[in-house]
């Protein structure tokens, strides 16, 4: 058999699989219209009302759209986003990209991640709220900080019953714990407020309360 006959007929067996693939990429985009608002991937372009935010993108606008439905399709892939109410680009360094779902997930994801095929959808999609530190790890670490404090001002940390001021509120849109520990000081409350942003200190702070 010729090259030339043997090209033929390799092009004819690839024919049938390069269809399938085709027609799997437009159905996959129609699977996914339900669970998309209309306006959020409405393409960007230079009279877009974003454009002042988004204008230092303007030679790269179309990968920007295209990477804006990546960003839509992989967030549902991995199964933490319900439903995408918006997607937009984050003007930081790069390009990076704001998913807001339905079920109140916030999800931040790189051009890096869209285009990271060694990693699950679930591996690359990680919402803000599963950032935050857990809440035993947080009330342990706020303690040690209030402990900190109460010897700082010259007095016996086991002195001071903390245990029955604790209060924590664990916020996980943000991906922030949030811990509020009131203690007693020569007769005066206290208020401690500690925040963990995805896992590290980001503040301290005590009032008198």
């Amino acid at each position: 058999m010729t090259t030339k006959k043997t090209t033929i007929l390799f092009f004819m067996l690839l024919a049938p699989w390069i269809t399938s693939v085709h027609a799997e990429n437009q159905h996959t985009e129609r699977f996914y219209q339900p669970y998309i608002a209309k306006e959020a991937l409405k393409p960007y372009t230079t009279t877009s009302k974003q454009y002042t935010f988004i204008k230092k993108f303007k030679a790269k606008l179309h990968t920007v759209n295209q990477q804006r439905k990546q960003a839509a399709y992989l967030s549902l892939d991995s199964g933490k986003c319900d439903f995408v109410k918006t997607v937009d680009i984050v003007a930081d360094n790069g390009l990076s990209y704001e998913v807001i779902c339905r079920n109140n997930a916030i999800i931040y994801l790189t051009s890096a991640d869209l285009n990271n095929n060694s990693k699950t959808a679930q591996e690359r999609v990680i919402p803000e709220k599963d950032k935050a530190l857990p809440l035993k790890t947080a009330l342990s670490r706020c303690e040690t900080l209030v402990n900190q404090f109460i010897k700082n001002k010259g007095f016996d940390p086991q002195t001071i019953n903390l245990d029955q001021y604790k209060t924590a509120t664990l916020i996980t849109v943000l991906g922030e714990t949030i811990i509020n520990m009131y203690f007693e000081l020569q007769h005066h409350l206290y208020k401690a407020r500690c925040i963990f942003n995805q896992g590290q200190e980001s503040s301290f702070s005590v009032k008198r309360h």
